[in-house]
């Protein structure tokens, strides 16, 4: 299921990055201030290579690590040593565990760049404001972002990895 919502987050922010390349203006909003205003504009060629650049940065680095994490070795694991002990005890258990860390990796990185596509469609619409500036909707998506991660986190905490006796 993660590795699914990863692959529609991606694929969703290449759509968005498709569509900016042919309706975005010639001149768009790269950089924000605190206040949600434009600091920074680019024409429409490299605000699309650059956001391209920082949406395929990110899911490369979550897929190297959920690649990584199936590597990993159980020295490197932290779990508290009672779930630690139950999981490293058996190569079945061992290999689940490894899968059930590579779930949330990529759990994390579908989240991470459902964020990023919130931000590139935010920043398409401001760049066709009369007077640019992100507005609420910035911090809608970053509360929703954060509340994601925090009950992911929190999953993980208290049953995801508990010893299945």
């Amino acid at each position: 299921m993660a590795r699914l919502a990863f692959w529609i987050s991606a694929g969703a922010c290449l759509v968005l990055l498709v569509l900016g390349w042919f309706v975005l203006p010639d001149r768009v909003p790269i950089h924000f201030g605190v206040g949600g205003d434009p600091d920074r504009w680019v024409d429409r060629t490299r605000a699309v290579l650059e956001m391209g650049a920082v949406v395929g940065g990110v899911a490369l680095v979550f897929l190297l690590l959920a690649a990584g994490v199936r590597r990993v070795s159980p020295a490197l694991i932290n779990l508290p040593p009672r779930q630690k002990e139950w999981w490293t005890a058996e190569p079945a258990r061992l290999e689940r565990l490894r899968g059930m860390l590579a779930e949330d990796v990529l759990a994390m990185g579908a989240a991470t760049l459902a964020l990023l596509g919130g931000t590139l469609l935010l920043t398409g619409l401001t760049a066709y404001q009369e007077e640019p500036g992100l507005g609420w909707g910035v911090w809608a998506l970053l509360c929703a972002y954060l509340l994601v991660l925090s009950l992911q986190v929190y999953r993980m905490m208290t049953v995801r990895y508990r010893p299945r006796e």
